[in-house]
């Protein structure tokens, strides 16, 4: 300490006042580190704060369950690399898709299967589930399958009818009637008759082509010297004849296409002995 040495026996209190006043009056120690104080700490509370810390912190790898430690950087960004950041979802299952699907696009899916089937073991009156291959076998191997036919369609009758016996019936019957038009151009062949090929759609062998000329094609045709005219059906080439003059104009003829039918069965006659016969189908048109 660096002041004026003062003697008891000196007998000047300014001196003592002024040697006073640079001195502490008293320290005032707490003996434990306490938050907000300004006073000095005792060496025994220092110590006995000192001797529950830790003096290195211990760092995990990884995170651990349970552990009180902290984690390295490392640890974390390795942790959180194994993370996925936002799970993306399917609205409906996927083809080799990895994604998860959502609740409604699982429901959705499920909604149009059925759950389970149900089999039964035998036929069972009023069941709706189905049966399992060998109890149909069952129920049917002592069962007497044979089916009644009919030989030709019977009225009122349950039975099948015969493929055969279909075939018959039909095969007189004319299949059907429809109306359309043919386009007739001025190249004829031939003389009286004159001829000139045609093609109209979706005719057979067996159809029968009539002609249905509008009054003012009669006119023309009666002009031109046209006596008759007709188409002529062989084995499905369709032929137009005009009889007496051939029309020299392009014009176009609604007509009538009937379907008569297979002809050539020959009725009365086993179905080994039936042959095919394709007529000359024809309708004709006389103008005077």
């Amino acid at each position: 300490m660096i002041g004026r040495i003062i003697k008891i026996g000196d007998l000047d209190p300014a001196s003592i006042a002024e040697a006073i006043a640079g001195k502490q009056d008293a320290l005032i120690f707490d003996s434990a580190p306490t938050l907000g104080s300004e006073n000095p700490v005792t060496s025994d509370g220092v110590a006995r704060a000192l001797q529950d810390t830790q003096y290195q912190l211990s760092f995990d790898d990884s995170p651990r369950e349970g552990s009180r430690n902290p984690v390295t950087s490392a640890g974390i960004k390795a942790a959180i690399d194994g993370k996925q950041d936002a799970l993306i979802f399917d609205g409906t299952p996927v083809s080799g898709s990895t994604h998860p699907v959502t609740s409604g696009g699982v429901h959705a899916a499920l909604a149009q299967k059925q759950n389970r089937l149900y089999f039964d073991s035998e036929p069972t009156r009023g069941s709706n589930n189905v049966l399992t291959s060998g109890s149909v076998y069952d129920a049917l191997k002592n069962m007497d399958i044979t089916v009644a036919m009919d030989d030709v369609p019977t009225e009122n009758s349950d039975h099948v009818v015969s493929s055969g016996g279909v075939f018959l019936a039909l095969a007189g019957k004319q299949d059907k009637i429809w109306r359309t038009t043919v386009f007739l151009t001025s190249a004829w062949t031939g003389s009286d008759p004159y001829a000139q090929v045609i093609t109209i759609p979706n005719t057979t062998e067996y159809s029968m082509v009539e002609l249905q000329p509008s009054i003012t094609a009669i006119r023309n045709f009666k002009q031109a010297g046209v006596d008759a005219m007709w188409v002529e059906n062989d084995n499905g080439v369709l032929t137009v004849y005009a009889l007496g003059a051939a029309p020299t104009t392009v014009m176009e003829i609604q007509c009538v296409i009937m379907e008569v039918g297979n002809s050539g069965l020959i009725r009365g006659r086993p179905r080994a002995a039936q042959t095919r016969y394709l007529p000359t189908v024809y309708m004709r048109l006389y103008l005077t």
